[in-house]
């Protein structure tokens, strides 16, 4: 069986298979450490943790037991539960994005408690600070051609004419195919880009739901930006196939530079990119000269997108 995903509260629960049979459950304890983005203590904060229950026959198909714990003086929370093996959680403050454990999946037990005992688990929490309007739209395009730049433009979402309604060339996406058979085969992405000091800087950040639900860092980088960007698959007979693909990669990127005399940067825009290439959410703020990427989700600049389009995450 498959496991399912539901939500309960703020919390995603992983469920596991489970046993038919009436059966002891044992006990699960984890200790959440919380801290904020420098490694201060966090006292207060509220943990929820969801332990999950047995089947029960002609009702719910799995049930929880969701518990409430606040952080000490010493930024600790600690909880225990029954549960068939599987502890998921997250941690709520006012003034603080949400962030998300991965639930563990607990295999080992000894008696009635499952391994390991009281594990210490360190979440850390991103304050809200100015969240603003931004163009933010989903994208999962495929290129309408082969070896040739094709542009796209962040305040239209769309490909540069004549592929698309877009007008204005931020970022230049071209990829090429050489394949000889089915199994053999190599395709590569390039992301460049039109101006100099243009570029995109990758950064580590697990997908929802882990981590903060602010991926990001309130701010893009002021300098760091590769004006070129390669991505790969490889595929030879016989052989596993190579990628460079990582679905914990993201991306800040500056756009529109202009420089002066001298080189240096006048003028830019920045924005952040969750996920890999060619499926990912951007975030591009229409700001001269601002490096804010805290987006608010009530406020996106692009009007009646269509659901698959939708930003829901700052």
């Amino acid at each position: 069986m498959k496991r399912l995903l539901r939500i309960f509260g703020c919390l995603l629960i992983a469920v596991l298979p489970l046993q038919s049979k009436a059966q002891v459950l044992p006990e699960a304890s984890v200790v959440v450490r919380v801290v904020d983005e420098v490694g201060n203590p966090f006292t207060n904060a509220e943990v929820v943790a969801s332990f999950e229950q047995p089947y029960k026959v002609n009702a719910e198909p799995y049930r929880v037991d969701v518990q409430r714990v606040r952080t000490d003086t010493n930024s600790v929370a600690v909880l225990t539960g029954k549960t068939t093996g599987n502890v998921g959680w997250c941690v709520k403050s006012p003034g603080y994005y949400t962030s998300y454990a991965k639930p563990v999946d607990f295999l080992k037990r000894e008696g009635n408690r499952w391994i390991p005992w009281g594990q210490t688990n360190t979440i850390i929490m991103k304050p809200i600070k100015s969240p603003i309007p931004m163009y933010a739209k989903s994208v999962n395009l495929g290129l309408p051609v082969i070896g040739k730049d094709v542009g796209f433009d962040l305040t239209t979402g769309d490909w540069v004419k004549p592929y698309g309604k877009g007008t204005n060339t931020d970022i230049l996406f071209r990829t090429g195919i050489d394949q000889k058979a089915l199994n053999d085969f190599r395709v590569e992405l390039i992301v460049a880009f039109p101006r100099k000091g243009d570029g995109l800087q990758p950064f580590e950040a697990p997908p929802f739901p882990q981590g903060s639900v602010l991926r990001s860092a309130h701010e893009a980088p002021a300098d760091g930006y590769l004006a070129q960007w390669k991505q790969f698959r490889i595929r030879k007979p016989d052989k596993a196939e190579e990628s460079n693909l990582d679905i914990n990669r993201n991306y800040y990127f500056r756009v529109r530079t202009v420089l002066d005399d001298k080189g240096q940067i006048k003028s830019a825009n920045y924005g952040k990119i969750y996920g890999d290439f060619m499926q990912f959410r951007y975030y591009f703020n229409p700001e001269p000269n601002s490096r804010n990427v805290e987006f608010d989700p009530k406020r996106n600049l692009f009007r009646l997108l269509a659901s698959v389009d939708e930003v829901n995450e700052p």
